[in-house]
């Protein structure tokens, strides 16, 4: 099983790659648009992407992206924004995760790879 954390703030991407340090599984990229969201699953080919809903800080991004991928791909928002959270669960029935809690991403991650199907 493939993982992606997709997400524009540098220092969580900096503590994320440190934590997932040598998983092979996990991949995150640090992106500030759709169009380098979307390159990055393509380059990755997730399972299950861990999203973050604005990349830019101005904008809805995370939910262009979910747009266009779901339900192929299964998604875990990562935003901070409580309006983008209501708006990826009412859209998409897309549940939350704090990215201040990596330890939390990691046990769901590992949780993940455990099941034959997200």
């Amino acid at each position: 099983m493939r993982f992606l954390l997709i997400d524009d703030d540098p220092t969580f991407c900096v503590l994320t790659k440190e934590f997932f340090f040598a998983q092979e599984d996990v991949a995150v990229r640090r992106c500030t648009s759709v169009a380098e969201g979307l390159s990055a699953i393509d380059e990755v080919r997730p399972d299950v992407i861990f999203l973050d809903g604005d990349l830019t800080r101005l904008g809805a991004e995370g939910l262009e992206i979910a747009e266009k991928i779901h339900p192929r791909v299964k998604i875990y928002t990562t935003t901070g924004r409580e309006d983008i959270q209501e708006a990826f669960q009412t859209r998409f029935g897309i549940d939350h995760v704090s990215k201040l809690d990596i330890p939390a991403i990691r046990a769901l991650i590992d949780k993940l790879r455990t099941r034959k199907y997200v």
